[in-house]
């Protein structure tokens, strides 16, 4: 007789990372099945593995838990590839692993419905492509765990006897022949599907469900320090194996499935290891932690909280004289590299500024001395804070606002003779090699600004470009802007475009008035978008 077409029986669709719903089955209708049956029910096996050695005992041991349950059959182990049964083990089946399946069943059988061949592919491992970051992508290996691996050997070998898949009643436990796996979920060999063994072979069997007992080799617990965290907290992840001599993976995804940590971890010689992530990071929501090792796996699914940019400034004394030094400290709610510190007397006028360096566990510090001039009025000074293209004054949340009394005696300018100044407030932000520079007069000002000088410290300008009606001189790393017709007014603004070869750099800017005299400086970071 002549052999007719392959049945295929894809089966096992297994969520690698995300664990599927519990749920107790019964098999289908043989009725529905291809009415197919072996004629002898003494098998040769042969097994091809390329993986671990224990992936072939657990297929081994997959088929004696069927003869225990139905014991109508038996095998032998061949060596050729040309047994009634042949099940080939990789390390990884892309065509499989990639249309989501964790095993697959290919039964022969003549035209008459005689079963004769019976090819058996699983797949250990499962390679993906996920995105990190801004970047797509990166492959990651993921390992099957013992048990799900030998729950897909218990639903194969039980295609390759010609059973169906089973159908969903929503409960725990769960038939082996049930199309989807989950690591979490108990499982048996049920009585509908003995049932359905002696209908196919005409056989009778004490039918009963029987629980799957399955132990791996290697076991391991661990926890998280918290069970939900904010941005820039540290993750803590603490555990113990109970064989050591093997390498751990963690896979932290973000809530857009978006990889944002994959390393790797050795226990120490008691079994124990201790791992620390930190979340940096502007992504709220539903996390997922993934740790693996030598075959075990363990989930855990955590929400992120965002924190706001917020600067908490404080000076060392409440009243100054002028000469004094004003020391500053402070901290801020989420992790950065500068914080830029401004001096303002209290006629509004900006009087000196800095950049503080920000700690790693998010205090900074810096000093401004309190310099004798016609501006060093008595009064109300404060200190103003910029964080992160946030402007935060001192008396939110905390008071930073401080006296200041003249311990010498300057005049003090009258209305007519009205000091001329100017209060610029400028804001740069980057995306990817483009700086959008945001430059605004204050309304205290009292002078138009013509001129705008750029230099880039640690950085090479490519390229500039400024309003209309300013004209540009650049190399390297400065470009000036500058107008006859078009100044920068007290409360306007105007905006500088910056294509640059770096990131983490600094801006010092200088503004000029019309006649040339230098009005206002200071240093700005591009906030990174």
């Amino acid at each position: 007789m002549q052999l007719a077409t392959w049945l295929i029986i894809a089966s096992l669709f297994t969520p690698v990372l995300l664990n599927a719903q519990l749920s107790y089955s019964y098999p289908s209708s043989i009725d529905k099945a291809v009415p197919a049956k072996w004629t002898y029910l003494n098998f040769t096996v042969c097994i091809f593995s390329i993986a671990d050695a224990k992936y072939e005992r657990l297929f081994i041991k997959a088929m004696d838990e069927w003869k225990n349950t139905w014991p109508h059959f038996s095998y032998s182990l061949g060596k050729s590839q040309n047994c009634n049964i042949n099940v080939s083990i990789t390390k990884d089946f892309v065509e499989l692993t990639g249309a989501g399946h964790a095993g697959i069943t290919k039964t022969g059988y003549y035209e008459d419905g005689n079963i004769v061949k019976a090819d058996i592919i699983i797949p250990t491992q499962i390679k993906a492509e996920v995105s990190q970051g801004y970047y797509c992508c990166r492959e990651v290996t993921l390992e099957f765990t013992e048990k799900m691996f030998y729950a897909t050997a218990l639903h194969e070998f039980g295609h390759a006897l010609n059973l169906g898949h089973a159908v969903d009643d929503g409960e725990d436990p769960r038939d082996v022949m049930h199309p989807t796996a989950s690591e979490e979920s108990r499982y048996i060999i049920s009585s509908l599907t003995i049932k359905a063994l002696d209908k196919i072979y005409g056989t009778s069997t004490d039918a009963k469900d029987y629980p799957i007992n399955f132990k791996p080799s290697v076991t391991f617990e661990s926890t998280l320090d918290k069970a939900s965290y904010v941005f820039d907290d540290r993750l803590k992840l603490s555990g113990k194996v109970s064989k050591i001599g093997g390498t751990g993976t963690i896979l932290l995804f973000d809530p857009s499935f978006s990889l944002f940590t994959f390393t790797s971890f050795s226990p120490e010689k008691d079994g124990s290891f201790d791992i620390g992530i930190d979340l940096f990071t502007d992504k709220a929501g539903k996390w997922l932690l993934v740790v693996q090792y030598f075959g075990a796996s363990q989930f855990f699914s955590f929400n992120v909280d965002e924190v706001p940019y917020e600067a908490y400034v404080h000076t060392d004394k409440a009243v100054y004289e002028v000469g004094d030094v004003v020391k500053i400290t402070g901290n801020v709610t989420r992790a950065g590299k500068q914080i830029f510190l401004t001096l303002v007397n209290p006629q509004g006028i900006s009087l000196a500024s800095t950049i503080a360096q920000i700690s790693p566990d998010k205090t900074f510090s810096a000093e401004f001395k309190l310099r004798e001039s016609k501006l060093a009025v008595e009064g109300k000074w404060a200190i103003r804070a910029e964080y992160a293209d946030s402007t935060i004054e001192g008396d939110v949340p905390t008071d930073t606002y401080f006296d200041v009394v003249k311990s010498l005696s300057l005049p003090v300018p009258e209305d007519d003779d009205k000091v001329e100044q100017l209060e610029l407030r400028v804001q740069a932000r980057q995306i990817k090699d483009l700086v959008i520079l945001r430059v605004r007069n204050m309304g205290d000002s009292t002078v138009d600004v013509y001129t705008l000088n750029i230099s880039l410290k640690d950085s090479l300008l490519n390229a500039s470009r400024g309003p209309k009606q300013w004209d540009k001189e650049s190399d390297i790393n400065t470009a000036t802007f500058s107008t006859l017709t078009d100044p920068i007014r007290p409360g306007y603004k105007q905006y500088f475009l910056l294509r640059i070869s770096d990131i983490g750099f600094i801006i010092e800017w200088k503004a000029f008035s019309n006649d040339g005299n230098i009005f206002a400086n200071g240093l700005v970071t591009p906030l990174v978008r």
